[in-house]
């Protein structure tokens, strides 16, 4: 996966569940790249026409696995606070790389109960068959860049650190020497709230603040 965000050309790739057989690919004639597996689920990589990398799960049986782990070289799984998954990058400053919403079909067009969670670095897809679950199930992420975002990620210590209006102010200056130009006003008063909010999740969340494409939106992610 390549982009370019505020005129930096990014990569990344990601790394697929552990067990697939890699030496057995096969590409069809659509461009989907399927890794097989001897009794487990399978895994199918297509790249859309919109850029984004489409990974899809089979889960041939109620035997088999139904969690499937994914991971990006560099990069972290992160859960925000309203559920969103994506890729952060491990530095300072970084790229967020989201993961669309999760879901899974059984083999009668049924949707079949599935979520997120992180583990480690990796964002693993749990899917949770019912009794009328009919296979195979086909899960069925989509992975972009294009609601990517460049900008700082807070320490656990000073998201707790902004947490009235003279802290975030003081931030929001920090910010504008380095050439990133918001109105300080409004904006401290939303990191305040978004800091606060961040401050009471349990576990406790740090905020990512993106600096392009669209200067000053906030988003919560894990620490």
């Amino acid at each position: 996966m390549t982009t370019s965000i505020a005129g930096r050309e990014l990569s990344a790739s990601i790394a697929l569940p552990e067990g697939l057989d890699l030496a057995g690919a096969e590409a069809t004639g659509n461009g989907t790249v399927v890794y097989p597996s001897e009794s487990d689920a399978s895994v199918a990589v297509q790249t859309l026409q919109s850029g984004d990398t489409r990974v899809q799960t089979v889960i041939p049986s109620r035997d088999a696995t139904h969690e499937a782990a994914f991971g990006m070289d560099g990069f972290r799984a992160v859960i925000d606070s309203s559920g969103d998954a994506g890729f952060i990058q491990n530095e300072r400053e970084g790229a967020f790389i989201p993961v669309d919403s999760p879901w899974a079909v059984d083999a009668n067009g049924a949707s079949v109960p599935t979520h997120y969670e992180v583990r480690g670095d990796r964002l693993v897809q749990v899917v949770t068959p019912t009794a009328e679950t009919v296979y195979p199930v086909v899960a069925d992420p989509t992975w972009g860049w294009r609601n990517a975002a460049w900008g700082l990620t807070l320490s656990r210590s000073e998201t707790a650190s902004i947490k009235d209006y003279a802290a975030a102010i003081t931030f929001c200056g920090a910010l504008k020497n380095k050439r990133v130009f918001f109105a300080c006003g409004m904006w401290a008063a939303y990191l305040q709230v978004q800091a606060a909010t961040a401050n009471n999740l349990r576990p406790r969340g740090c905020l990512h603040v993106v600096i392009a494409p669209l200067p000053g939106a906030i988003s919560h992610t894990s620490c």
